[in-house]
């Protein structure tokens, strides 16, 4: 369907015209355009897909694309007892300028994915953007992380597994200018102690940085140092009783009692 009106009013007393037309379409995309050519030049043309993407411009100069400003924008909504999927969108783009952002995430059984973007230059192409994907297998969870800017950029990955029961083992790939992993080794397993490993290598390292914890041992360097406080405790108490008892005698104040 399509609808087109063409309105023109003329007032001479106080030497005022407005002249504009619109039209509306419904067939296929929704599309409204209004064009003003008196008492200024403006035209407006507003379009919106089923996909819920639409399209603003304005246009001061409808011969000129420099004297225009553009709004890109979006909203997705679905939601499905198997899956969730939502994302927003919004763009300007002034004199060659692009300013906006885009993000959004889609969820299912055993994944999880989103991924955003911001522009604030005159490059069409997205000055932050980032990618991430995590999925869940039968026992370990696997991801990876993509950044893209002008500061930083990573290719990253990430996992975590369940070995037997109360054994957990997590590593983290950063890939910068260069590899940096770090892994986590994480054992509540064992009878007699839980045990803890970090390790960190990195190509400029000559050697890999481990650093593991148990906590029988910290059990054992807690014991000794109570025995310690222990030992020095008693040892002040006597040193306290017997100052008093020096005291006492010294002034005549015993009276043939001891302490």
């Amino acid at each position: 369907m399509r609808i087109c009106t063409y309105v023109s009013v003329t007032q001479y007393v106080s030497h005022l015209q407005v002249d504009f037309d619109y039209g509306y379409t419904s067939s296929g995309n929704s599309n409204l355009n209004i064009n003003i050519r008196s008492p200024y030049t403006v035209a407006t043309e507003v379009s919106m897909a089923n996909s819920r993407q639409g399209t603003a411009i304005i246009r001061w100069n409808p011969s000129n694309n420099d004297r225009q400003v553009r709004f890109d924008f979006g909203l997705k909504n679905v939601e499905t007892p198997s899956m969730t999927d939502r994302a927003v969108n919004f763009k300007t783009t002034v004199s060659r300028r692009t300013v906006g952002f885009a993000v959004g995430y889609k969820i299912t059984a055993d994944r999880v994915t989103s991924n955003g973007q911001l522009h604030w230059d005159r490059d069409s192409q997205p000055d932050f953007a980032y990618d991430l994907d995590t999925r869940r297998t039968s026992g370990a969870y696997n991801g990876r992380l993509k950044v893209t800017s002008y500061l930083i950029n990573t290719d990253s990955t990430f996992s975590h597994r369940v070995i037997g029961e109360r054994h957990f083992v997590s590593e983290v790939v950063l890939d910068l200018a260069e590899r940096l992993t770090m892994k986590s080794d994480l054992n509540l397993a064992s009878p007699n102690a839980m045990t803890h490993t970090l390790t960190i290598q990195h190509p400029r390292m000559s050697r890999v940085c481990t650093s593991s914890l148990s906590m029988l041992h910290v059990h054992i360097v807690h014991r000794r140092l109570l025995r310690k406080l222990i030992v020095r405790f008693n040892l002040f108490t006597r040193w306290r009783l017997s100052a008093a008892r020096h005291s006492l005698s010294a002034d005549g104040r015993t009276d043939g009692h001891t302490i």
